[in-house]
């Protein structure tokens, strides 16, 4: 009979007692990548909420365009629960960023309360992306 021990330590960004942004707030993010991310005013442009749970411990949502002559969808991201840090998930899995961005992320970490050393652990937190 072969018997094996088990044992693993649950990150701290796992526990779910920590404060996450709200959906509105992860929205408002998206909203924000049109223009300076995707390059897509929002008249021609949408940010929609994939409410399935497709990546844990992220907001999910496609960006697409009103062009539907071209493919209508422009790629997907995602918006971390804990930090609203966001991910370009199409293919690429690399940071969004932007100085609009960063402001509004600034905004709802000072909103939080999460010790500092708690956010830095839930930034290390990515998507398990196809590109990887």
């Amino acid at each position: 009979m072969f018997l094996m021990a088990v044992s693993f330590t649950v990150p701290s960004y796992a526990q779910t007692d920590l404060p996450r942004i709200t959906h509105a707030q992860a929205q408002e993010l998206a909203n924000a990548t049109l223009n300076s991310y995707w390059s897509c005013p929002h008249e021609d442009c949408s940010v929609n909420y994939l409410p399935r749970q497709i990546y844990p411990d992220f907001y999910a949502f496609e960006v697409q365009s009103s062009n539907y002559v071209a493919s209508p969808h422009l790629g997907a991201l995602v918006v971390n629960s804990y930090t609203g840090d966001m991910w370009d998930v199409a293919g690429f899995c690399k940071r969004i960023s932007s100085q609009r961005i960063r402001m509004l992320q600034r905004h709802i970490k000072n909103g939080l309360a999460v010790t500092n050393g708690d956010y830095k652990r839930l930034r290390e937190k990515k998507p398990e992306c196809d590109a990887e």
